[in-house]
């Protein structure tokens, strides 16, 4: 594992996944250095909170498709530039956590974020400018290099700039 210190401070999903898995480790060993500490429910609770900025990444994610989405395919001019800056606030929470865990990259579920995304613009899309959400394409037709893209925006459908 290297040193737990230094993990710590350059990918903080790993650390937390790597101490977890330690102290599970010394649980089956019984070692509990007399104390009562309970290592199986500390190593859960290390375990969430990689897991809380794994679902952070995927939230920040299915924001991002959910607003390109919303850009791309609504014929309304008026909430544009809202869903332009909801873009940008999210592809910078989603570059800090990677900043921070560059292991979380790999964990990244497209399939995941592009589902949570796509039905939330689909409800946004129907009451909003109703329009039929089956439009929206069933499988995401973004690419990761794009959502995380700061300059990348899809061309409008209806010719909106």
């Amino acid at each position: 594992m290297g040193d737990p210190a230094r993990l710590y401070d350059d990918d903080y999903f790993a650390w937390t996944q790597a101490q977890g898995a330690a102290l599970r480790r010394v649980a089956a060993k019984r070692v509990n250095l007399d104390h009562d500490l309970d290592l199986e429910n500390l190593a859960e609770e290390i375990e969430s909170m990689g897991r809380s900025d794994w679902q952070g990444l995927q939230s920040a994610l299915a924001a991002i498709v959910e607003h390109l989405l919303k850009l791309e395919y609504s014929p309304a001019p008026g909430p544009r530039g809202g869903w332009n800056v909801s873009v940008v606030k999210q592809r910078d929470a989603a570059e800090a956590a990677i900043e921070d865990s560059p292991s979380l990259e790999r964990r990244i579920d497209m399939a995941r974020a592009y589902a949570r995304g796509r039905r939330a613009a689909a409800a946004g899309l129907t009451g909003f400018d109703s329009i039929d959400p089956a439009i929206l394409p069933l499988a995401c037709p973004y690419t990761l290099e794009q959502l995380r893209d700061f300059m990348w925006f899809p061309p409008n459908r209806h010719g909106l700039s």
